[in-house]
């Protein structure tokens, strides 16, 4: 690469005679840096290879961090628009448990908290529970359902119409979660 070659022999000149290693960080087969070190003592084969390994570690914090911010951007943007729909959203097991939920289910439950509203098992919120057991036999048998029409029950007793659907996410370690959207169709 002439521009290395380029950029290699300014450094030297700036240093005067001392070696200068570099080792190119490579991600996916795309290079995405240079690791260099220069002292006045020539390299040997063994310092290239440890700046080999070392340039593999820099490049995997690099991946790993950019990942990381990738997700955490995700997540924000996941969140920020399951906060603003007017329908519900939730997260749940099979069993019942109650893991994530939007502001406008909460709302929509006649709950103050969302804190609150997870406390309680996902069956407490279904007007006949077995509303619950025949929807979830359905969603797993299926893997989702839409427009799922039932009775749910708010924290003060009323009870409201509303269509669901959901789908089911399995994940590497083998669980599964529910993914349901509910929307009020009493009015």
């Amino acid at each position: 690469n002439p521009a290395l070659k380029k950029m290699v022999g300014a450094i030297s000149a700036i240093l005067g005679d001392h070696s200068v290693m570099s080792v190119p960080m490579i991600s996916e087969g795309i290079p995405i840096g240079l690791l260099e070190v220069s002292r006045s003592e020539p390299f040997t084969e063994a310092d290239l290879q440890r700046m080999a390994v070392i340039s593999g570690e820099v490049t995997a914090i690099l991946q790993r961090k950019r990942a990381e911010e990738s997700l955490r951007y995700s997540e924000e943007k996941y969140r920020s628009l399951t906060d603003t729909l007017p329908i519900g959203i939730s997260v749940t097991t099979p069993e019942g448990g109650i893991i994530e939920a939007n502001p406008a289910l909460v709302k929509m439950s006649g709950y103050d908290s969302k804190e609150e509203f997870m406390r309680a098992p996902a069956v407490v919120h279904y007007h006949n529970p077995q509303d619950r057991q025949r929807y979830i036999a359905q969603l797993l048998e299926h893997g989702a359902i839409s427009g799922f029409e039932l009775q749910l029950q708010r924290k003060d007793g009323s009870v409201f119409w509303a269509s669901a659907s959901s789908v089911t996410q399995k994940h590497p370690d083998g669980s599964i979660t529910l993914v349901h959207s509910i929307e009020d169709i009493s009015e």
